[in-house]
C-alpha cells in the first residue's frame, strides 16, 4: 500500500522489533572498533612500528618515509583481499549456523587480531598477518548486521531504515576522530624531546568495544 512506501521516523524505527535497538548497539560499539583500525592503522605503522618519530618536529628519511607507507598500504590490501575472499564463505556459514553465531565469531577473531597488533608492534611481519585476520571481521561486519535488521524491514521503507541506521556507521566515526585521537594525542614526551604516539592504544580500545559489541550480539533473538 502506499502507506507501506512512505519512509519511517526514527520512533517508529525503534518500534519495528527490540531487536532492533540491540543491534543498533551492536553496530554502535561495531563501528567504533572498526574505526580504531581504519583511521589509525597507517600512523600505527609508520610511528610505531617503523619507529618514524613525529615528522613535523624531526627529519625523516624520505626513503623510509615512503617504505613505511606503502608498507601500511600493503597491510591494508591485505585486509581488505581476505575480506573479499571469506565473503561468500561467511555468507554460506551465516545461513547454515545462524548470522548471529558467525557475526560473534569473526568479531571474535578481529579482537584477537587488535590485540596482537598491538601487543607485537615490533615485527612487521606479525603485523601483516594480524591485519590479515582482521580481514575476517571486516567481511562479517559489511554483511552481517545488515542481514540481522533485514528481517524487521517492511517493504517500501528499505531506504529510510537504511538511512537510519547508518547513523550508528557515522556516529562512531566522530567518536573515533575526537575522543581516541584525544586519548593518542595525550603523547608520552620522551627526554630527548621526541614525541611518542601511543597509537596501539587504538587497537586495545578498538577491542574492548568490539568486546561490547558481541555482549549485545548475545542477547539478540534470531
Amino acid at each position: 500500500s502506499l502507506h507501506d512506501a512512505l519512509p519511517i521516523s526514527m520512533k517508529e524505527f525503534f518500534l519495528l522489533s527490540p531487536e532492533v535497538k540491540k543491534i543498533c548497539a551492536m553496530q554502535f560499539f561495531t563501528w567504533i572498533g572498526m574505526m580504531c583500525l581504519l583511521i589509525y592503522v597507517t600512523p600505527f605503522v609508520m610511528h610505531t612500528l617503523f619507529q618514524i618519530p613525529d615528522v613535523s618536529s624531526t627529519p625523516v628519511e624520505q626513503s623510509l618515509k615512503d617504505y613505511a607507507q606503502n608498507f601500511a598500504l600493503i597491510c591494508l590490501a591485505v585486509f581488505n583481499l581476505v575480506c573479499f575472499l571469506v565473503a561468500i564463505p561467511i555468507g554460506n556459514l551465516a545461513n547454515r549456523y545462524g548470522n548471529k553465531r558467525v557475526h560473534i565469531i569473526s568479531m571474535l577473531s578481529m579482537i584477537v587480531a587488535y590485540l596482537g597488533l598491538a601487543l607485537f608492534k615490533s615485527s612487521s611481519i606479525a603485523v601483516l598477518m594480524f591485519m590479515a585476520l582482521s580481514g575476517i571481521g571486516w567481511a562479517s561486519v559489511c554483511a552481517l548486521p545488515f542481514a540481522m535488521l533485514s528481517k524487521y524491514i517492511k517493504a517500501g521503507t528499505e531506504g529510510s531504515v537504511m538511512g537510519i541506521f547508518n547513523i550508528f556507521i557515522a556516529g562512531p566515526q566522530v567518536f573515533v576522530c575526537t575522543l581516541v585521537g584525544w586519548i593518542i594525542n595525550s603523547s608520552v614526551i620522551a627526554f630527548d624531546g621526541s614525541i611518542n604516539h601511543h597509537y596501539e592504544y587504538s587497537f586495545f580500545i578498538g577491542a574492548l568495544c568490539l568486546l561490547c559489541a558481541i555482549l549485545v550480539t548475545k542477547t539478540i533473538k534470531e
